[in-house]
């Protein structure tokens, strides 16, 4: 889901979280994010989380929860100071205003001939800027979901069961029991032995 600010995920997932799962998770992490800033990772009791943040103000969190149906994952990345609407009026109305200022003062135009360039370069500029920024969103949340994506590997594969033994197939059982060669049992008992001799 998406919302205003930040991308976000929520997932539960089977299976078991430890120390060493959640190292892995921690280094994978890391090395996903791509983004030059910092990361602090932190364990209170069954709740473990991981947070990056860089100097442009992307925030990224990952939250994990042992519960008793399994680890609530939730993965939130703020990707902006607005909605996607204001962000473009916001920056498009910044370079407008720097150009109208800049084109006006060289030809001299009046205050309203002023306010009608600013609003003819904010058209120009919101426009493409709103769908740049979302575009933008667009690709960040494709990378958070492939970050939960392998946060849910390094989990599911604590709670897959390590098979310790091989199978025995009946086929093979069926063999053991009709070995060539083997004369079966006597079924006459020790003592009926001794009484047939005597």
């Amino acid at each position: 889901t998406t919302t205003a600010t930040h991308n976000l995920i929520e997932r539960t997932i089977p299976g078991h979280l430890n120390a060493a799962v959640w190292e892995a998770i921690v280094s994978d992490l890391h090395g996903l994010i791509h983004m030059p800033g910092e990361d602090t990772a932190t364990a209170i009791g069954t709740t473990h989380e991981w947070r990056h943040a860089n100097k442009s103000g992307i925030t990224t969190t990952a939250t994990l929860t042992q519960r008793d149906d399994g680890v609530a994952l939730r993965l939130s990345q703020r990707v902006g100071i607005a909605s996607l609407l204001t962000e473009s009026l916001l920056y498009g109305g910044i370079g407008a205003l720097l150009l109208a200022l800049v084109i006006g003062g060289a030809n001299d135009f009046a205050f309203l001939e002023g306010i009608a360039l600013f609003g003819v370069l904010l058209a120009a500029l919101a426009t493409p800027l709103y769908a740049l920024l979302a575009s933008w969103r667009k690709k960040m949340h494709r990378r958070i979901r492939d970050m939960a994506d392998r946060i849910e590997a390094f989990v599911t594969a604590e709670a897959v069961p390590v098979e310790t033994a091989t199978p025995v197939s009946d086929a093979h059982v069926e063999a053991l029991l009709d070995l060539p060669g083997e004369e079966p049992p006597s079924t006459t008992s020790p003592s009926t032995a001794n009484r047939t001799r005597a």
